[in-house]
């Protein structure tokens, strides 16, 4: 499982958090954390990169078991994201707050709620 490689998102209270970012197809590990479905796409700056646009943000107590409950998600389906970006935290109660922090701050299109 390679890292392709880091995206730091920026919660609403201002935290930065960084992701691994991995190939959609990618067998997750089990373990827990926040994770992030998005679209990658070069960046048109000169000097590379890429961009990411999140199209769904969660949490889970393990990687491989949530996101298998993803698959016929019809929002993050047509959205046709080709990397899930991953944060491994153990602490549920530290899960649900950077998960409420990236949503406030992003509003994901895929989130049916929008936490404020």
């Amino acid at each position: 499982m390679a890292i392709m490689e880091y995206l730091t998102i920026k919660g609403a209270s201002a935290a930065l958090y960084r992701f691994d970012v991995y190939p959609i197809n990618v067998e997750c590990p089990g373990v827990g954390g926040v994770y992030a479905y998005t679209k990658r796409s070069p960046a048109e700056s000169p000097g590379g990169g890429a961009n990411h646009s999140l199209i769904y943000v969660g949490k889970t107590n393990s990687f491989r078991k949530r996101d298998k409950a993803h698959e016929d998600n019809e929002c993050i389906n047509k959205a046709d994201p080709n990397c899930i970006c991953l944060y491994p935290e153990g602490n549920d109660e530290r899960r649900l707050t950077v998960e409420k922090d990236i949503i406030s701050a992003h509003k994901p299109q895929c989130n049916a709620h929008h936490t404020t």
